[in-house]
This record gives structure tokens, sequence and C-alpha cells, in this order.
């Protein structure tokens, strides 16, 4: 495994760089690399693309995400092509559950065990709740983010599947903030951990963190160095999902620019 040895103390110098580089598309990283920048556009108004980014966002776990058969390219044309699958008061009033699995089992890079059902009972939740709009519930919100993530982990946690968890709720909360209205609080969102964070994370410092560590371990450090956690997942992310293409190089030319070898 490649690693880089640096110290927390020099991981303080370094991610703020790394950030600023990301924010202004510097160096390797281009304006819409993260794969659910790549699908932005084609929505007629916000309502549209919240509950997009809520339902993809719902069943973004075990998945690739990127590419043309990852996640939101496939998410993306399925809203071209099968529209009422997006619709809650038309899935919900017009459809079967048994139409989404149909629809779901013929989507590749869906699972159709555990997908359908994550989207069924959400769509379910929001038809009966927020009047099919999710736009509603960042309203109910008041769109501050630790209070929708309780929304959706406590208050409504048997009817809302997936929003809750600790990777997919931090997720779906950024994509809330950046894409359809900034959230109050967001700095107390925790950064989305899946593989390439806890990849990226242990190869930096060295070290061997769980899922629950490195979590932690990036809570404290954006709290020390004034970062905001759901916002450095970004960058992070894609060093570690394109290390063998640029992210190895763009890290050791980082780090020798920062400290240079004696």
């Amino acid at each position: 495994m490649t690693t880089y040895g640096i110290t927390r103390s020099e991981l303080g110098e370094l991610a703020p760089e790394i950030y600023n580089d990301f924010r202004n598309a510097n160096g390797p990283f281009l304006a819409e690399h993260m794969p659910e920048h790549q699908v932005r556009g084609g929505f007629s108004n916000d309502s549209e693309y919240c509950i997009f980014l809520t339902l993809i966002a719902s069943i973004d776990k075990r998945k690739e995400t990127a590419g043309e058969e990852g996640l939101w390219n496939v998410g993306k044309r399925l809203w071209q092509n099968e529209r009422w699958a997006y619709q809650p008061k038309k899935l919900i009033e017009n459809y079967e559950y048994s139409n989404l699995i149909d629809l779901f089992t013929k989507t590749m890079t869906f699972n159709y065990y555990e997908d359908p059902h994550v989207w069924y009972l959400n769509s379910l939740t929001l038809y009966r709740h927020y009047d099919s709009d999710p736009m509603n519930l960042l309203e109910e919100a008041d769109y501050d983010a630790p209070t929708l993530l309780n929304i959706v982990r406590k208050k409504r946690r048997e009817q809302f599947l997936s929003l809750g968890g600790k990777k997919v709720g931090a997720l779906w909360i950024r994509l809330l903030h950046e894409e359809i209205q900034p959230l109050s609080n967001i700095q107390e969102v925790d950064i989305p951990v899946d593989s390439h964070i806890r990849g990226i994370t242990n190869k930096l410092l060295d070290a061997d963190y769980s899922t629950a560590e490195v979590r932690k371990f990036w809570s404290d450090f954006c709290i020390e160095h004034d970062l905001i956690p759901v916002e450095i997942d970004q960058p992070l992310w894609l060093l570690d999902k394109y290390e063998d293409e640029w992210g190895e190089d763009y890290l050791r030319a980082k780090i020798e620019t920062i400290y240079p070898s004696t």
C-alpha cells in the first residue's frame, strides 16, 4: 500500500492546500470531477433536483459511483427515461412496488434486492408527510444540517431508510448544502467515510484506523484547523479514487513543496 507517513501537524498544512486546489480547480482537479457534479443540469426546479439527489444518495452504498456505468450517470439516465420513479405521488398512486423491482432488475448498477425497498419507502414517506417534495423536509428542519439529520435518524427513523446512515446521511447533507440550499451548522456533520476516505487517511498518516476512528479523526482535525469535514471529503475521495492516475503524483509533489527533502 502506498503510504506517505506525514504527521498530524504536517497534515494541518497540507489539507488546506489540497482543499484550496480542489475548490479552485487547480492542478489535476477539475471543476466537475466528482461523479455527482457531472449530472448537474436538466432539472426544472429545486424540487426536482432535490428528489433526484435524495433518492440516488439513499442507494449510494457498495456501488461504483464514477463513469458512464457508475451510480450517478445511470441514475441520470433513469431520470431521463423513467421519470415516474422520481415522482413519489405518481409512483405510489399509479405504480406497484413490483414495477420498481422490475425496473431496478433491469438497471444493472442498482441492487434489486435492497434498493427498491429503500427507494419506495422513502418515496412513500415523502408522499405521505411532505407532499411528495423533499424541499418541505428541508423547510421542516429550518435548513439546519443537524436538525435535518435528526429528523431522518430519530423523529422518522422508521419512515426513512438509509438517509440517516453515517456515510449516506453525511453525503446527502453535503449534496443538499452544495446543490440546493446552504444549510446552517454544516460544520457539525461528519465526513462520509467510505473505502476511499478510509484508504487515503491511513495512507497519509501511515495508520490503520477503523471507519469510526477515521470519522473521529477528521471531526477533531477539522475543528482544530477550521475546516469542514463534508467539504474536505471531496478532494480526499478523489485523491484515493484516482491514486494511480494522478493522485499519488499530486500528493508527493505537494508534500515535497511544503516539506522539501534535505
